[in-house]
């Protein structure tokens, strides 16, 4: 198509000025990206002021049954589940280096700054407990390459 020019960069550099676009998208690709943290900064610094980012991916924590791992011998999967007891006040320290975290990262500003006030809000409420229960699944999906 005439219309259509495809430009070859680094997702953590794009070559595009800031505020270039009003929607930017990733589908099934952000597991390929070896930096995260730039890949995501930079799709939110090429964005217009009310821009649209979405990324669609797959969910391989909730794929149990999904047909490659039944019939591909060389496609394993294993998935480790940590349950643990974390302390709102370390939790909220941890938060304050944004930059480690893809998920926080994914939201603007506002968002991110009203979370923070959140757990701020049930440290100071004596109501509310201090430690609560949290759950990660870690998965490990492996092919061998013949």
């Amino acid at each position: 198509m005439p219309d259509i020019s495809w430009v070859h960069g680094d997702s953590a550099a794009l070559p595009f000025a800031s505020g270039s676009f009003d929607f930017v998208s990733c589908q099934y690709a952000f597991h390929h990206f070896s930096d995260k943290t730039g890949m995501l900064r930079e799709a939110f610094r090429v964005l217009r002021r009310g821009g649209r980012f979405a990324l669609y991916n797959m969910c391989p924590q909730e794929s149990d049954d999904w047909l490659y791992y039944a019939y591909f011998a060389g496609v394993e999967v294993a998935r480790r589940h940590v349950h643990r007891e974390r302390d709102l006040a370390e939790l909220l320290s941890a938060l304050q280096f944004r930059e480690r975290n893809s998920q926080l990262l994914s939201l603007s500003d506002a968002a991110y700054e009203a979370g923070l006030r959140r757990i701020e809000r049930d440290l100071d409420n004596p109501q509310r407990p201090k430690v609560r229960s949290d759950h990660l699944c870690f998965v490990t999906v492996r092919g061998d390459r013949g």
